[in-house]
């Protein structure tokens, strides 16, 4: 899990956890916007072709080609601390 999202909070990720065991989805993820984001619970089924990422390339082409999935809204995602001007206006709040 990054450490440069503040909103994500416990609430959300047992929001995640509880959508997969409830629903049966192997992958159920975090989106914001249009993005599936960085918070994503897999089912251990999975993890063989999690290994077969190579490089830099991230998970988000091999959670999108997954069929049993799902996505929640993570309303303030886009809110990140990675850079300067983020933490200034983070902030505020």
């Amino acid at each position: 899990m990054a450490c440069d999202q503040p909103f994500v909070n416990a609430v959300l990720l047992y929001k995640l956890v509880t959508l997969q065991k409830e629903k049966g989805y192997a992958i159920v993820s975090a989106r914001c916007a249009e993005t599936i984001g960085i918070l994503t619970v897999l089912d251990k089924q999975l993890f063989p072709g999690l290994l077969q990422i190579a490089g830099n390339a991230g998970a988000k082409k091999f959670i999108r080609q997954q069929h049993n999935a799902e996505s929640v809204d993570l309303l303030l995602g886009k809110f990140d601390n990675d850079k300067a001007a983020n933490y200034s206006m983070l902030k505020k709040f």
